[in-house]
């Protein structure tokens, strides 16, 4: 297992660039095969992963294909995508998926077992960058929250106390019981690029994160913070959600 993801349209993700970067032309080019697990409420649903694009910092857009077969009355469960900007002192929690080994167990010649928890880490932010904290290690928006992470929630989403995503982890810091851990910051993905999507008929291809929240198949706010050229979000206005 390297990492964790969250869905923010069917068969579209949200990840840290930086556990698939050894990964990206090989998937392209179909030489590896990597497959995502979903958690839902009718259990595991598996998808593999067709498609990765970086969004120039250490947020990742990737397009999954679904193996499981669908189930009527079970729709694919996706989460609320926010350009929000978070705000200090403001609680956040971090989710994610740990193993508890680091490589699975072969029980036969064609099933493994790992066996691991959702991870979940509650904490309060500490310093917002808007435009990146350094030149080097995080020289993108991102923000710090003090709270403790694990090996494996890395790309994981991070909710706000409404539960819409705003940002996603990128780094940890596990020599502390308060962390620090960093996020990168959910607006910029809207530039990211959707393609080789799941739903050919229903996903423009190419598109990016903006575009399929224009059309209303990622739930999303404030469209209006993005100043727009050539129909795509050039610019960023911060917001917080203060009055």
């Amino acid at each position: 297992m390297i990492g964790s993801g969250v869905s923010v349209s069917a068969g579209v993700g949200l990840t840290a660039y930086h556990i698939f970067s050894d990964y990206e032309e090989k998937i392209k080019d179909k030489s590896i095969s990597i497959l995502a697990h979903s958690i839902t409420n009718n259990g595991l649903s598996t998808w593999n992963i067709a498609n990765i694009s970086s969004c120039a910092n250490d947020l990742a857009v990737i397009s999954m294909h679904r193996i499981s077969p669908m189930e009527k009355g079970h729709p694919v469960e996706c989460c609320f995508l926010s350009s929000r900007t978070p705000k200090v002192d403001e609680t956040v929690m971090f989710v994610g998926f740990a193993s508890s080994s680091l490589e699975p167990v072969p029980i036969s010649d064609n099933c493994l077992n790992m066996n691991g928890s959702v991870m979940v880490g509650i904490g309060k932010v500490t310093d917002v960058w808007s435009e990146g904290r350094d030149s080097v290690l995080m020289p993108y928006p991102c923000f710090a929250v003090e709270c403790l992470t694990v090996g494996g929630m890395s790309g994981g989403p991070v909710f706000d106390n409404s539960g819409k995503v705003i940002g996603v982890l990128s780094r940890s810091f596990d020599d502390s019981p308060d962390g620090p851990s960093t996020a990168s910051c959910a607006w910029a993905a809207f530039q990211g690029d959707v393609a080789n999507p799941w739903l050919k008929g229903l996903h423009p291809d190419p598109s990016t994160i903006y575009d399929l929240a224009t059309l209303g198949l990622i739930a999303s706010d404030r469209l209006d913070a993005f100043g727009i050229e050539n129909g795509q979000p050039t610019s960023y206005e911060p917001w917080d959600g203060s009055k």
